[in-house]
């Protein structure tokens, strides 16, 4: 479900440690997110379970449809909580081939959710937000009845 405007602060709050991967996090957070939201170039998918937070934010702009943050909290991985919000989002970009981009250190708990969603490997490009870190852009290849 889109996210009400009395969440987000704690959305932020959820997400703030993403800037250690994200230099200028907040900033992006509050200056790109949040006026996207209004001109519905940006949605914010959040489901709460047992005052956990899940996000997924997605962006729709011209040229760039891509799901800009994807965050389950670790309690509630597996339950399907994810699949349905990444899901909610992808049928909201409205695109066959959207993008997904994850810092090379998170890999190893994203290829799960990149694999069930037949995402693949698009380019590896090296320190495109932080100095000597890769960044790994993949794309969903087939389109899902989600």
């Amino acid at each position: 479900m889109q996210a009400i405007p009395s969440t987000l602060p704690r959305v932020y709050q959820q997400l703030a440690d993403l800037a250690a991967y994200y230099p200028g996090f907040e900033s992006w957070f509050w200056t790109k997110v949040i006026p996207g939201l209004n001109d519905q170039s940006r949605a914010l998918f959040v489901a709460e379970h047992q005052g956990q937070l899940s996000i997924v934010i997605a962006k729709r702009a011209f040229g760039e449809r891509k799901l800009c943050t994807v965050r389950i909290a670790p309690e509630l991985s597996g339950n399907g909580i994810g699949t349905s919000l990444i899901s909610e989002a992808i049928a909201w970009l409205g695109c066959r081939q959207p993008l997904m981009t994850v810092p090379e250190e998170r890999m190893p708990e994203f290829r799960p959710i990149l694999a069930r969603f037949e995402f693949s490997l698009r380019e590896i490009a090296a320190s495109y937000y932080r100095v000597r870190s890769e960044e790994h852009t993949s794309e969903l290849q087939s389109h899902h009845d989600l």
